[in-house]
């Protein structure tokens, strides 16, 4: 049994937007010598080490491919590992990863220490977030990466201290490992968020096949140095799943208008679904090609 899911379709033009190209690096190597270079990202906030040479704010050494490489992170009096930027511009490492292990490959390796202020407070929020309440045998969905599936919502994280943070993501607890995912909106972790800002690059979704019955999760954030917060930041998540029809409603576009009559029904209920355009919009159809508004029907197995 599935939810039944009706669109109203509203008239309106509709913008086409690219994808901005990524710069390709590309590293020069001298024979079987590559390049290892690590520094910090601002003067004073503490230094880096290659192996075991000393302590410096920038170093570089010439290696064999196949050679180990630690890199060591030690902040000043005052200052925090915030993270690593490693070869390519990606974030690198585990929150608070202050030693990176590595091997000399076929190319030139580039590592910088980001080191940030501990003087101000730090503390974040998460909202809690409820997934909503979807019949047995719900569409869990497919096709592209980002949209593998419907049944989610993005998780805002938000920066109530002084502090700098920057978030590595966010962790669920082992039980609702079996009932949630989470997702990433982008292919890099968020820069720095200052104070008051949100950010909203994680998303979590209800994996598909649950049974009736209410399940809910612990979400965790993973700042890049735990250090800063002062006790773990949390929120719940919620999603249920019901044995009675479910009539799910959106317009399209999204700003063309609004649905009512959306919401858990018992079989037999009737059902007033009416679309509402706004201006300069009218309704067009629901997604089953009905042309009826308001629009009346029994609640139903489909």
């Amino acid at each position: 049994m599935r939810g039944k899911k009706l669109t109203a379709v509203l008239l309106a033009l509709c913008l086409l937007v690219g994808l901005l190209p990524t710069a390709a690096i590309t590293a020069r190597a001298d024979g079987e010598q590559y390049k290892v270079s690590v520094s910090v990202g601002k003067s004073g906030t503490g230094t880096v080490r290659i192996n075991d040479r000393p302590d410096a704010e920038g170093d570089t050494v010439y290696l064999e491919r196949g050679a180990a490489v630690t890199l060591t992170a030690t902040p000043a009096e005052g200052y925090r590992l915030a993270y690593w930027i490693g070869p390519g511009g990606f974030y690198r490492g585990d929150p608070g990863m202050t030693t990176i292990n590595t091997t000399v490959g076929n190319d030139n390796i580039t590592y910088t220490a980001h080191f940030v202020s501990t003087a101000p407070e730090a503390s974040a929020e998460i909202k809690d977030i409820d997934l909503g309440t979807y019949n047995e045998g719900y569409d869990a969905g497919s096709g592209s990466y980002y949209e593998s599936f419907k049944i989610k919502s993005t998780i805002t994280i938000k920066n109530t201290g002084g502090c700098k943070l920057y978030p590595a993501g966010v962790r669920l607890n082992d039980a609702g490992k079996n009932y949630f995912g989470i997702g990433r909106m982008g292919l890099n972790p968020p820069g720095e968020l200052v104070q008051n800002a949100t950010n909203s690059i994680w998303y979590i979704y209800a994996k598909p096949d649950l049974t009736v019955g209410t399940y809910t999760a612990t979400i965790t954030l993973l700042e890049r140095c735990q250090g800063a917060l002062s006790e773990p930041v949390t929120a719940t998540v919620t999603f249920t799943v019901t044995d009675d029809p479910v009539i799910e409603t959106n317009a399209i576009p999204s700003n063309g208008g609004t649905v009512t009559g959306a919401g858990v029904y018992k079989k037999g209920d009737p059902v007033t679904l009416t679309a509402t355009p706004n201006e300069h919009y009218k309704f067009v159809k629901w997604s089953d090609g009905n042309t009826e508004n308001p629009r009346t029907f029994t609640a139903a197995e489909p």
